[in-house]
């Protein structure tokens, strides 16, 4: 209840980690973090082995959808490659569910109770970076991060005016990146300080107007 009572008073607050796949990371956002929606990235789970954290997630109080990482090749010492997958998370019993957006170990969207009568759509991002190639072996940085951005665009201008919000990992400036076709008006949150090792700020927000 005094969550709830919070969450009223205070408006939603929402974190964002990219995990890397640490599960020591994972336990400590789980137990620390006091925000109402947690959004992951990179967490790098395959789909046999997510069951394991929403576990974990469970016993600390949250619950959370999840899409598994992709599975890459072995590396030179056999141990199976993984990249991004995605999940979002809020407190247990909390209304929540899969939206209908087209997601994948990359974007996935979610609908989560929001007060008595509404609800807000959530979206957790990891954009590709400068150095992703597609299996061709051409560098997939441009098309990847726009096919991303298309379906985002698809998606939220069939849902009309309802309130939605993106966040993520999306490995470019939020100055460089523009949803087309979307009808609702939108604005960039990014923190003043950078989110990255180069010293840009690659992991932001984007909200309805």
């Amino acid at each position: 209840w005094q969550t709830v009572q919070n969450e009223k008073e205070e408006g939603t607050r929402i974190t964002r980690i990219n995990s890397s796949g640490s599960h020591f990371d994972f336990e400590f956002m789980l137990e620390h973090c006091k925000d109402h929606i947690l959004l992951i990235q990179e967490h790098w789970k395959l789909k046999d082995e997510i069951k394991s954290w929403e576990s974990l997630a469970f016993r600390k109080g949250w619950q959370g959808i999840w899409e598994p990482a992709k599975q890459t090749e072995k590396n030179q010492d056999g141990v199976t490659g993984r990249s991004g997958g995605v999940a979002v998370l809020t407190w247990n019993g909390r209304l929540m569910m899969k939206n209908k957006f087209e997601s994948d170990y990359r974007a996935l969207g979610v609908t989560i109770g929001w007060g008595r009568s509404k609800t807000l759509h959530i979206f957790s991002i990891y954009g590709y970076d400068t150095g992703q190639k597609d299996a061709q072996g051409q560098n997939y940085y441009e098309r990847g991060n726009r096919t991303i951005r298309d379906r985002l665009g698809s998606y939220i201008t069939q849902l009309g005016r309802v309130p939605w919000i993106i966040g993520g990992d999306w490995n470019m400036k939020p100055g460089v990146c523009t949803i087309e076709s979307m009808n609702n008006a939108a604005a960039y949150l990014d923190p003043i300080d950078s989110t990255c090792h180069t010293g840009n700020t690659i992991d932001w927000f984007m909200v309805s107007g």
